[in-house]
């Protein structure tokens, strides 16, 4: 990532607090939404961190983005819920459903809920992480507007369709985020902003051929990592998170605030055997894992999740990045809304 300046987590923490509510979110939705982008930022996730507060600002203010929602059960049980989040801010409904499956586990063991009409919702890792603090299990889905080609295929099907899980581990949790395409759509937008190109592998372009120019690729699809493997994950994400709870399908969503549907599921650890005895057999392999033998080209044995920590020590210590364009668009937004703008280390 191109970065020109440091900004301390505190200060741009505090900057978003101020330019979310001057476009009128409620401090919940605020609270939601800032500790998403910070939290993403400062684990080294720069796609999906602050760069993400211009796309929710401006829908906001153009009103795609609906600032007062009304969430609303529409299915419930004792384990399960499906809720319309009424086009809110994908942060704030996302969490609030976060929270729903965490509440049905504590009850039952496991809590499950699909979270429909909902606008971006950002890093899954995010409501992952959420549910292991919790001492339980996480799994979480997403579909997103269509970019994608099935596996033999060369036009648009699927989203990136992400997916998450994440396990506690008695420290900073276990957590594995990825996109079923080889990269991610926010990576090729900002390879397009850089002026750089993408892997080979990642995409078509409009005529099914391959290609490594951004532009190229956004104008054709997508491919899905790993060949038929990453389209079998591609296929259980629009599952989980569109037809299970009757979202918008990824092939009918246009607009970059489109999220078809959410889903998370919490399994407490304590509903099937004695937490501590889980912890002891999760440290057993955590450190088998670390003590495995370093293999040629790598430095070090990494849980899903681990390079994260350590980027966000040190984001913590010296500042999260800021690329040139986000830079600007803060200072031209500080303007706007009349506060103060960002200070660089």
């Amino acid at each position: 990532m191109d970065s020109l300046r440091k900004v301390s987590s505190v200060e741009i923490d505090q900057f978003l607090r101020k330019a979310f509510s001057s476009v009128g979110l409620t401090k919940t939705q605020t609270d939601s939404v800032v500790d998403l982008l910070v939290t993403t930022s400062l684990r080294g996730v720069d796609t999906h961190g602050i760069v993400l507060a211009e796309r929710y600002i401006e829908g906001i203010r153009s009103g795609e983005i609906n600032k007062r929602p009304r969430p609303k059960v529409l299915r419930s049980s004792k384990s399960v819920a499906v809720v319309d989040g009424d086009s809110g801010l994908g942060a704030f409904v996302a969490t609030q459903a976060t929270r729903l499956a965490i509440g049905k586990a504590r009850k039952t063991g496991i809590g499950a809920v699909s979270l429909v009409n909902l606008t971006h919702c950002g890093a899954l890792s995010y409501y992952g992480l959420m549910v292991a603090r919790e001492k339980m299990a996480a799994m979480a889905f997403t579909n997103s507007s269509h970019l994608a080609a099935p596996w033999g295929g060369s036009s648009r099907v699927f989203g990136t369709n992400p997916l998450c899980y994440a396990f506690p581990d008695g420290g900073d949790g276990v957590v594995f985020d990825i996109a079923t395409t080889a990269g991610a759509g926010q990576k090729v937008v900002i390879a397009i902003r850089d002026g750089k190109t993408i892997p080979a592998g990642w995409a078509l372009d409009r005529e099914g051929r391959p290609t490594t120019d951004p532009s190229r690729a956004m104008e054709g699809v997508l491919l899905p990592f790993g060949g038929h493997k990453g389209y079998g994950l591609m296929f259980a994400s629009e599952f989980y998170s569109a037809l299970l709870g009757g979202g918008v399908l990824s092939y009918a969503g246009e607009g970059r605030y489109f999220q078809g549907g959410f889903f998370i599921q919490a399994t407490d650890i304590g509903a099937f055997r004695d937490y501590s005895g889980y912890l002891r057999d999760m440290k057993r392999l955590t450190r088998r894992i670390h003590g495995s033998r370093i293999a040629e080209g790598f430095e070090k044995v990494y849980l899903p999740g681990e390079p994260e920590v350590e980027t966000r020590a040190t984001r913590l210590r010296e500042g999260i990045p800021v690329d040139t364009e986000t830079w600007d668009y803060f200072n031209s937004l500080s303007s706007k809304l009349g506060i103060s703008p960002l200070r660089a280390r």
